[in-house]
């Protein structure tokens, strides 16, 4: 008798999806050892139907089509070859993701690979929403989820447009489950649509698509209006995060003006006087010498950083969510900083970024303090600093030598970022030490002004962070010795802090070649 309860049990499993698993989401379900057993048979039986014949070596085969009329079922990718450099990555993703690994092996190989750059360099897509560390779990909970999902992610995986063909195909297959859910309850949905529908709209977004963007835009607005406003997914934070990044998203695309992001209406109410705090900062915090040389989208970038600051005074709950809100905003704005570049920036922690993405890193560093600070709990903050550090010795490992102008603006950024990583790991404080150095060598000073601006700076980064920067001073010491209008430079030591300081001695003259005597001792 128990042995027939228990295989109509799962038989019931094997019934179409939309009825087996997702309702609401409850954050330990998938802890459920029961749970993880009826995932795992309904998978092997969906494998074990819709068996895909072996491939040889050059060649490829498509599946029998035997799923067609299972269209609620994840389809089998029709080409079956895959690259021998993701064949590790595959074979890792599925204890990674355990328990739902058995379902990763119906998505069919593309969707498989783009699944695995999801996991591997989950902040880009997700660095805030995942803080409790439950989203991935929510998005292979349903199919619906995790097609759009899979959308999103593929856009920043492939930029080309192989990218944009897997984008069309997992859009559409969450598009159609999604009418076919709602067509099937009567209009009625649960937090797998609401999650679909925003992760598209994000999608769409990012890819200025109008008029899907706008009807998504809409039909969320309403599903949250009948839902009670953002309090009606409080079970979930990290749903009432990504509802937030889509209105975000929308609100950017379309509602923005023309040049720098500007903070958008799309936050509960209680959230709006981040809006005037990011512009106040703006104006009266930022150091001149860095407003100089960012431009003004970043600048309300760090300006946004900064506000967070300002909402660790608020008491208890309000506290927390408007530093949440202050944390995913910022976010937003970087993702759309010159479109999709940060998100190319960060594709690969062993991809080299060019020089001309140093602003984007920046911004990076500013993210990773403000998560240290408030959510110093979660491992996301770890795996954030790794990549930074990654990110810094692929800058020291291949130094390129940039002309005056460039090297001025990379020597200010890489002071700045000692400024701002001075609390965080040693080894990404000496990444950007060697970093700042290799600047330093490859600047070629051809002036006073320039070599007396350089030295200032290097010394209010010594005295005021402590940090040992005596390479740094030897080499410019090299350099200046080549200088021939440079009559003469006096450095002594503070007798608060050992750092080098510049002494009002210093001072140009014009310097005849041929007559020792003028130069200075």
């Amino acid at each position: 008798m128990a042995t027939k309860a228990k295989d109509n049990t799962e038989s019931a499993v094997s019934a179409p999806s939309e009825d087996l698993i997702f309702i609401t989401y409850q954050g330990d379900w998938h802890h459920d050892p029961e749970t993880r057993r009826i995932v795992r048979k309904r998978a092997f039986d969906s494998t074990r139907v819709a068996k895909v014949p072996a491939v040889s070596t050059g060649s490829s085969q498509t599946n029998s089509g035997s799923l067609r009329d299972q269209q609620h079922r994840f389809r089998v990718s029709k080409q079956r070859n895959v690259p021998l450099h993701k064949v590790d990555q595959l074979q890792e993703l599925p204890r990674s993701v355990s328990p739902l690994e058995p379902t990763l092996r119906r998505l069919g190989d593309d969707s498989y690979r783009i699944l695995g750059y999801y996991h591997h360099t989950f902040q880009q897509n997700s660095l805030a929403i995942n803080v409790e560390g439950g989203w991935l779990a929510f998005t292979l909970s349903d199919e619906a989820v995790t097609h759009a999902q899979l959308a999103l992610t593929s856009l920043t995986l492939d930029v080309d447009s192989s990218g944009k063909t897997s984008y069309l195909k997992h859009s559409s297959a969450s598009m159609q489950l999604i009418r076919g859910r709602l067509s099937n309850n009567a209009g009625q949905f649960d937090d797998a649509v609401v999650g679909a529908v925003a992760l598209l709209l994000i999608a769409e977004s990012l890819q200025s698509d109008v008029t899907s963007s706008k009807s998504h835009s809409d039909a969320l607005n309403s599903m949250l209006a009948l839902r009670g406003g953002y309090n009606g997914f409080s079970h979930l934070a990290a749903l009432q995060r990504v509802i937030s990044w889509a209105r975000r998203a929308y609100g950017l695309r379309w509602l923005r003006p023309s040049g720098a992001p500007q903070v958008t209406n799309c936050l509960p109410d209680e959230i709006d006087p981040l809006a005037k705090s990011i512009r106040d900062l703006q104006r009266d915090q930022m150091p001149d010498e860095i407003r100089a040389i960012l431009p003004d989208s970043l600048q309300q970038v760090l300006a946004g950083f900064q506000t967070v600051s300002i909402y660790q005074s608020q008491p208890g709950q309000t506290k927390q969510k408007w530093i949440s809100a202050a944390i995913f905003e910022v976010e937003r704005m970087l993702m759309y900083l010159d479109d999709n570049s940060f998100a190319r920036l960060f594709r690969s922690p062993r991809e080299y970024c060019p020089l001309s993405s140093l602003f984007h890193l920046a911004g990076h560093i500013y993210l990773l303090i403000v998560l240290r600070q408030i959510h110093r709990q979660f491992p996301i903050v770890q795996a954030f600093a790794d990549v930074l550090a990654s990110k810094l010795k692929a800058y020291h490992r291949r130094r390129v030598a940039t002309e005056n102008t460039q090297g001025e603006k990379q020597l200010l950024l890489w002071i700045h970022t000692l400024q701002c990583i001075s609390t965080v790991e040693s080894e990404v404080r000496l990444e950007a030490q060697k970093g700042l150095l290799s600047v330093c060598q490859a600047m070629e000073i051809v002036d006073f002004a320039g070599f007396s601006n350089t030295l200032k700076q290097v010394a209010w980064v010594d005295r005021t962070l402590g940090e040992d920067l005596s390479d740094v001073w030897n080499t410019m010491m090299t350099a200046a010795k080549n200088l021939r209008n440079v009559s003469c430079f006096v450095l002594r030591k503070s007798t608060t802090t050992s750092a080098p300081t510049l002494c009002p001695a210093v001072y140009q003259r014009s310097i005849d070649p041929t007559n020792p005597t003028s130069r200075g001792g």
